[in-house]
């Protein structure tokens, strides 16, 4: 009896440890998380659709953008950073849209710890000239409430200067 008994629990033991082992890898699935996975793809969409109300929505009003990686590789001096939502909806809407035709961010893979979200993906845009555009971008937003109060922009600056044949795109003297 007490050998059935303990063949009984070894199931219920291996399902123990195993959903314990599940759960310390994946992290605990709370209503932070789900809501700062959803906000992340939201705004990747409307970043793929340059839906500019879309992406002001999502945006709490003291947002940071920042791009840190300079095209001319003085990062000191000249990374950019944007501060409020209308200075970084200027971005998107001004500079990039004149840059670019298409947004298509391809192999998105979201990573999230709280209220953090990290997105790496390669981008399969099209220029405003008709050009491909073919970089790979790491994300980091940060959210609060429900709303990105700061954004980091992770490229390649060399695949810019190649694809836009910019010419500032030279190192500082």
């Amino acid at each position: 009896m007490n050998m059935k008994l303990s063949l009984l629990a070894i199931p219920t033991a291996l399902a123990t440890t195993i959903g314990a082992a599940v759960f310390a890898v994946q992290g605990p699935h709370n209503g932070v998380e789900a809501t700062t996975k959803q906000k992340t793809y939201a705004l990747l969409d409307a970043l793929e659709r340059q839906d500019m109300p879309a992406i002001r929505s999502l945006m709490a009003s003291s947002v940071t953008w920042s791009n840190p990686m300079a095209l001319t590789g003085d990062n000191d001096n000249d990374a950019t950073r944007h501060v409020g939502e209308d200075a970084v909806i200027g971005y998107f809407s001004g500079e990039l849209q004149d840059l670019i035709k298409t947004v298509d961010f391809v192999d998105e893979r979201v990573t999230v710890d709280g209220r953090t979200s990290m997105v790496e993906a390669r981008g399969d845009f099209v220029t405003a000239t008709g050009r491909p555009y073919r970089n790979v971008y790491v994300f980091r937003f940060d959210w609060r409430d429900g709303e990105l109060v700061a954004g980091v922009e992770y490229l390649n600056p060399m695949t810019i200067c190649w694809s836009f044949e910019l010419p500032l795109c030279t190192p500082p003297a």
